[in-house]
């Protein structure tokens, strides 16, 4: 299933991404099992715990964004590496957007998420 994903930036200005929708309740995500070439992800986490484990193993590059429960940035992890390795992030964000290659806009202009 796809959903278009609208990002809101500090100065009013928007930028929408048609990106593939994960609706779980999974506390462990293997990321790579979703993602398809370089469409963005987006991440609809179902659970009540406090934290998501986002398995990153065997991705090059990626930006994920955090929003909180109001659609508000939280924040961002960004690997840019030519490399594949382990590794995994663990947050508290139950709305995640991850674009597995490098975007095109400034993260610190990043105001919240609009659907």
């Amino acid at each position: 299933m796809k959903k278009t994903i609208k990002i809101q930036f500090k100065n009013q200005s928007e930028s929408a991404f048609e990106a593939i929708l994960l609706i779980t309740n999974d506390t462990n995500i293997i990321v790579r099992n979703h993602l398809d070439g370089n469409q963005p992800l987006f991440i609809e986490v179902g659970h009540d715990l406090l934290n998501t484990q986002l398995d990153f193993s065997q991705i090059k590059s990626f930006h994920a964004l955090y929003f909180n429960n109001e659609n508000w940035f939280s924040g961002a992890s960004i690997s840019e590496s030519d490399a594949k390795g382990d590794f995994s992030i663990i947050t508290q964000s139950k709305q995640i957007l991850i674009f597995p290659s490098v975007i095109d806009f400034d993260l610190g202009n990043v105001y919240k998420i609009l659907f």
